[in-house]
């Protein structure tokens, strides 16, 4: 089966800058790009829908309309409950679109997207170098913060990152050249100053060296680990002294004081309701996640005193072990849980394409990423995640190769 472009390669290159350009600065249009990549899969006639394999899955979707029977917001519960569903049906309709693609194909859709990647990471790069000059302010991370990239398009970016460096390995001065990308990301991720975006590259691009070097080990522990931490995260987040963790290490994070304090709360709600939950999208309706906390007190790094106030529960917990337990109660826990070990035993254990390191870092990322912002069912940030899988999938070889990444020519 060949592809057939429509338009020419160069015009190609340059919508996927645009496309990576609108990403980039408005996060929520990954919903409309995939809904686009899906539209095309469509029209040209790639589009496969099939149900094999996918009961776990499907019996995990339909819970989230069932707990409007009896969520506290049950038309809240339909209506988010029919938007995640939609964005999984995208990915029903492209998951199977690379297995028909020839490797040459597959290179220039993977090379289009390398280039507007590369593209769009400096077209958004040059308003921090200018204001870098022109600034009285000659402290680089303040001014960076607002000027270089936003905190989403740097989680955008970052797991865009996962395939285009796994397509660079497997060319020559492969590693080279994905080093530099993963050097180039680093730095926009910190001027960003986007930490779930930090710890999502870092523990990403670890688990995916490990998987390297000990694959089966590095498969086993993620699928035991991932789903644990699901199902134990109410207990590891609550009991905490918020007060005393911010004396006890200097300069700590306003914003992570706020996530303690959200999920203290959280973690309590969850035991009011711990079967069930609370109904599907009913996070931002808890009674008292509305109310206002104040903390203000003297800590030992600084001279000022810490202060931060905010709501206890402001749309979601930051946390989507905790929204699952919060929304779906045990039974959306379990479930989750076990859906995160079939998928990882799917496209990680079960692989011999090339992709299974990849896919443990793009995973390993994702989790934590979602462990720490976001909400579970925030459509652009699943629909990044499908976008994200999908480019790793065009990276995939026909045969098992005799390493993780066969040799390419450029």
């Amino acid at each position: 089966m060949k592809l057939h472009f429509a338009i020419r390669p160069e015009i190609g290159q340059i919508l996927a800058v645009v496309l990576f350009l609108v990403c980039g600065l408005f996060s929520k249009s990954t919903t409309p790009t995939l809904g686009l990549v899906a539209g095309l899969v469509v029209l040209s006639g790639r589009a496969k829908l099939s149900a094999k394999g996918l009961l776990p899955l499907i019996l995990w979707l339909a819970l989230m309309p069932l707990s409007s029977l009896w969520s506290i917001v049950p038309a809240s519960s339909l209506l988010r409950a029919g938007q995640f569903i939609g964005v999984v049906a995208l990915w029903g309709l492209v998951r199977r679109m690379p297995d028909g693609l020839s490797a040459q194909d597959k290179d220039k859709l993977l090379d289009m997207l390398f280039w507007g990647w590369v593209m769009a990471m400096a077209a958004l790069s040059p308003p921090a170098i200018l204001q870098a000059v022109m600034s009285d302010d000659r402290r680089w991370p303040g001014f960076l913060v607002s000027h270089f990239l936003s905190k989403n398009g740097a989680v955008i970016l970052t797991v865009t990152a996962f395939p285009l460096m796994l397509w660079l390995s497997g060319q020559a001065r492969g590693r080279l050249k994905a080093a530099a990308l993963l050097l180039v990301l680093l730095a926009a991720v910190l001027a960003a100053h986007s930490s779930s975006a930090l710890v999502g590259l870092t523990a990403g691009g670890a688990v995916w060296l490990l998987c390297r070097r000990w694959p089966r080990l590095t498969g086993w522990t993620l699928s035991l680990v991932l789903p644990a931490l699901v199902l134990l995260m109410p207990w590891l987040v609550a009991h905490h002294d918020a007060e005393a963790i911010a004396r006890a290490i200097p300069h700590f994070s306003i914003t992570f004081f706020h996530r303690l304090m959200i999920w203290d709360f959280v973690s309590q709600r969850i035991f009011e309701h711990p079967w069930l939950g609370w109904g599907f999208d009913a996070a931002r309706a808890i009674p008292g996640g509305g109310d206002h906390f104040k903390a203000s007190f003297a800590v030992p790094w600084s001279s000022a005193p810490f202060h931060e106030e905010g709501q206890y529960l402001p749309l979601h917990p930051h946390n989507a072990a905790l929204q699952v337990w919060l929304e779906l109660g045990a039974l959306g826990a379990v479930a989750t849980a076990g859906l995160l070990w079939l998928m990882v035993k799917r496209t990680v254990l079960n692989q011999a394409d090339g992709t299974q390191g990849a896919m443990a870092g793009l995973i390993t990322a994702a989790a934590c990423v979602s462990f720490v912002a976001f909400g579970a069912a925030q459509a652009w940030w699943l629909s990044l995640l499908v976008l994200g899988w999908l480019g790793i999938r065009l990276c995939a070889t026909e045969t098992a190769p005799a390493s993780e990444h066969p040799a390419r020519t450029p």
